[in-house]
């Protein structure tokens, strides 16, 4: 019981969007109670409980099996479980990397049109191939003939399934107890003779408890995790801005549309998380902007109240002591689901409006005096070697240093498959007096420098501005000379009358061979009067850079609507959103 409970909640996560059907499904396969299905935490604390029991090598198996029971979205989710899943059981000791390759290179391949049941049976292995479409084509070929004929054949046809069914399931579940017998065999002999099993469970267990923890404060033991990861080779990607993975059947060919600014989905709840991703999937967005930077408190960032949000600090502890990992493995999580959505991040590492702004301080507030108005903050941007630059430019390497356990232990610079684009800050220089336009492009030229030294080109990750508080210093003619940068962002919130500093900055992204993106625009319902007038404004804009053939990510799908910039699903805007991604 303790097992099925365990495992449910890491499936529950996973089967949110699912029909109730297909979640019979995939639950009966596992054995697991519908009504299980509430207790929802993170998803490193579900896989933690849930992966000393249901191991890699058993979700392998019971995956061969789906092929038959279920459709490519109930097998793609199992494989997700067993992908995510199979980390923690090797720190746990339940499996070990070499007998999870075996499980995964077991998988057979899905058909539109064939389905494969594979069973043990004395030894051996049959395989028996079930035409969907050729029996659809039988039984309306029989619906054709005359009467008797006709009601004889159906009849046969109907006892023939039903028969055939019965002895597919008879089956399944003699080679689903006979494979879970020798997983049991092997994992005991794996106990037996690993002598730090125990101490490998306790540490994931641990970890499990940490999270789960409504004080928690997101510290995380990830030895466990990071030692042993899975082997999983890198995804081919292009450089170019479609991308095709072939190490992922969830991962479908990409190309570069529009995008939102859900800037710390990654600190909100599974549900949430999955509830936004659906949505921008089902609406053709293809790309999704975060920061990496503190957020203060649970249910409320900035200006926006009524959010499940939790709190986490940022990746440098504001004493200058060192670094906090833990808004980087919420990060991993997140990013190993964006692919299966047909999404990629924008990961914005730092944001201006913390350098001890209205929305807070963090580091180099709080140790260098870098606040707003003051003539530190003007010289973080005019001497970036001066010991605050020097500070930001570590970040960033201890940022694009780490490795994501649950993509094949790769740095997110890495993983083209997950990411879009990198950028040094949000709004660099945002209402600083006294930077040049000169300045500014040494500084972000420099902090593009950085990025691309940990980021291979061959990945296909970009290196991206960040954009700015207005449009003209959002495309500083110096940004576009940089060789380091490859994408110019915009942000939008003037609403020119004309176009003409649009026309210029495309006409410099064809000499120097840039993209350009609008990365931030939304109009407030506030002050258009209605949600109704701030959908109509949003339309303009986007009716603009369709018109000029620029991708855009609107600000911001937090997953509810306010009076404010956000919208969601039932904001008018939203019908505007799906009708130019169709």
């Amino acid at each position: 019981m303790a097992a099925a409970l365990n495992a449910s909640v890491m499936l529950g996560v996973l089967l949110q969007e699912m029909p109730w059907c297909q979640q019979n499904q995939i639950l009966s396969i596992f054995g697991i109670d519908q009504s299980s299905l509430k207790a929802v935490t993170t998803l490193t604390a579900a896989l933690a409980s849930a992966c000393t029991s249901v191991t890699a090598i058993q979700a392998g198996a019971i995956m061969n099996g789906l092929h038959a029971k279920c459709n490519a979205a109930t097998y793609a989710l199992a494989q997700e479980f067993m992908d995510a899943c199979a980390p923690l059981a090797f720190a746990a000791g339940t499996v070990t990397p070499a007998s999870a390759e075996a499980a995964r290179s077991s998988k057979s391949n899905l058909s539109t049109t064939r389905r494969t049941t594979r069973r043990r049976k004395t030894g051996k292995k049959t395989t028996r191939k079930v035409s969907v479409h050729s029996s659809k084509a039988s039984m309306h070929s029989r619906s054709t003939s005359s009467g008797s004929r006709h009601t004889t054949e159906t009849s046969l046809s109907t006892k023939t399934r039903r028969r055939s069914a019965r002895m597919t399931t008879t089956k399944s579940r003699k080679a689903k107890a006979s494979h879970t017998t020798t997983t049991s065999r092997k994992i005991k002999t794996t106990h037996r003779h690993t002598t730090t099993t125990t101490k490998s469970v306790t540490s994931v267990s641990s970890t499990a408890t940490q999270l789960s923890s409504p004080n928690s404060t997101f510290r995380r033991l990830t030895s466990a995790t990071t030692k042993s990861p899975m082997t999983v080779p890198p995804s081919k990607t292009s450089t170019s801005t479609t991308t095709t993975t072939t190490d992922n059947l969830l991962t479908p060919s990409w190309t570069l549309g529009n995008g939102v600014n859900s800037w710390f989905l990654h600190t909100q709840p599974l549900a949430t998380r999955a509830k936004i991703l659906s949505a921008l999937q089902k609406a053709n967005f293809t790309t999704i902007r975060i920061f990496i930077r503190e957020i203060a408190q649970a249910g409320f960032v900035d200006y926006v109240s009524g959010l499940d949000n939790s709190p986490i600090p940022d990746v440098e502890n504001k004493d200058g002591s060192g670094y906090n990992d833990a808004v980087l493995l919420l990060v991993d999580e997140l990013m190993a689901q964006v692919p299966r959505y047909g999404l990629k991040l924008v990961l914005s590492l730092h944001d201006r409006w913390y350098l001890g702004s209205w929305e807070g301080g963090d580091v180099y507030a709080a140790q260098y005096g870098v606040v707003d108005g003051s003539d530190t903050q003007t010289r973080f941007y005019t001497e970036p070697g001066g010991v605050a630059g020097s500070r930001l430019d570590a970040r960033l390497r201890h940022i694009l240093g780490h490795r994501n356990a649950l993509m094949g232990n790769r740095t997110w610079g890495e993983i083209g498959d997950a990411v879009w684009a990198i950028e040094a800050e949000n709004e660099a220089m945002g209402s600083v007096a006294g930077v040049s336009e000169d300045a500014a492009g040494v500084w972000q030229c420099g902090r593009a420098e950085v990025i691309r030294g940990m980021v291979p080109k061959e990945s296909g990750v970009l290196v991206a501005t960040g954009g700015a508080q207005r449009i003209a210093q959002s495309v500083y003619e110096e940004f576009f000379k940089c060789p380091f940068l490859d994408v110019i962002s915009i942000h939008d919130y003037e609403r020119p009358t004309d176009n003409s500093l649009f026309d210029a900055a495309i006409a410099l992204g064809k000499q120097y061979g840039k993209q350009l993106i609008v990365e931030e625009f939304s109009c407030d319902a506030k002050q258009e009067g209605s949600r109704e007038a701030r959908a109509n404004c949003n339309r303009k804009s986007i009716q603009r850079y369709t018109s000029l053939g620029l991708p855009w990510m609107y600000w911001s799908v937090v997953g509810l609507s306010n009076d404010y910039r956000e919208v969601f699903t039932d904001d008018p805007t939203w019908a505007y959103f799906v009708s130019d991604n169709a």
